[in-house]
């Protein structure tokens, strides 16, 4: 899994073997957490059409409506995953 793009305290895009997944914050009062989902083939043609902005627009999304994205979120399966694909990209940097 690699970092493919990022906006910074907002949201990461990853890439693993041709599938795309999205790590957008969210944040409640003091709480702030991740939902990671996959992009399904109709958000990735967005993605590619649009590209960034897109982005911006889904985490926004995520944001304002954690609840129909909580059934999507990869956290559990994946996070560790993410983690040290986030934690390698930034050594990098």
């Amino acid at each position: 899994m690699r970092v493919a793009d990022h906006e910074p305290h907002a949201w990461f895009l990853l890439e693993q073997s041709g599938h795309y997944y999205f790590d957008a914050r969210v944040s409640r009062s003091a709480a702030e957490w991740s939902v990671l989902v996959q992009l399904t083939p109709q958000e990735y043609r967005e993605y590619h059409a649009i590209g960034r902005l897109y982005l911006d627009y889904l985490a926004a999304r995520i944001h304002n409506s954690v609840e129909e994205y909580s059934s999507r979120d990869l956290s559990k399966e994946l996070g560790a995953e993410v983690t040290g694909a986030i934690q390698d990209w930034r050594a990098e940097q």
